[in-house]
C-alpha cells in the first residue's frame, strides 16, 4: 500500500478520535450541570387523574416513579422488589406506580399484588 494514503488513514482516524473523545467531555460536563441545577429544588406537582389508594404523603421524602403496565412482562416482574422497598424505606421513600390503563383494568390484574401507590 501507498505509505502516503496510510498516513492519511491515520490522520484522519486520529482527528475523528479527538473530535469524539472532546465532543463526550462536553456531553458529560452537560449532563453534571443539568444533575446539579436539579439537585434540592422542589419537583413539579404531579398531577394524577385517579389514585387507586389514597394519594401518598411526599413531603420531605425521595419519590420514585414507576411507569409500568398489565400487559408490561419486565413491569410485572419488578413489583415484587418494589414491594420489598415501600417496606424497607416507607419513611423515606414514596413509589409511585403510574399507569395509563383504565382502573378496571388493573383491579382485574389481581395477581399483581401492589403494596405501594
Amino acid at each position: 500500500m501507498n505509505v502516503k494514503f496510510i498516513l492519511k488513514a491515520f490522520l484522519l482516524f486520529a482527528l475523528c478520535l479527538i473530535h469524539v473523545i472532546g465532543h463526550t467531555q462536553e456531553i458529560n460536563n452537560n449532563k453534571k450541570l443539568w444533575a446539579k441545577s436539579i439537585l434540592n429544588q422542589k419537583a413539579p406537582k404531579l398531577e394524577v387523574e385517579q389514585w387507586l389508594t389514597d394519594a401518598p404523603d411526599t413531603k420531605g421524602k425521595f419519590i420514585l416513579i414507576d411507569f409500568w403496565a398489565t400487559w408490561c412482562g419486565p413491569c410485572r416482574k419488578v413489583i415484587p422488589e418494589l414491594n420489598e422497598w415501600h417496606k424497607k424505606y416507607g419513611d423515606k421513600l414514596v413509589i409511585i406506580g403510574l399507569s395509563d390503563e383504565k382502573a378496571e383494568v388493573i383491579k382485574k390484574a389481581k395477581e399483581i399484588k401492589i403494596d405501594y401507590f
